[in-house]
């Protein structure tokens, strides 16, 4: 786990389950992007 600077104020357990969840939903999310990016290369290039 990432260590806080000094000046962040703690968050409540709750908030810290928010955070967490969103960031597993954007890397869900980025994985998937560079998964379609990836067959629309080889789609492409087979075309060509």
């Amino acid at each position: 786990m990432i260590s806080l600077p000094s000046e962040d104020l703690p968050r409540s357990a709750e908030m810290e389950a928010i955070v967490e969840e969103q960031a597993d939903r954007e890397g869900t999310m980025a994985a998937d992007l560079a998964r379609t990016n990836n067959e629309g290369c080889w789609k492409g290039s087979a075309t060509q």
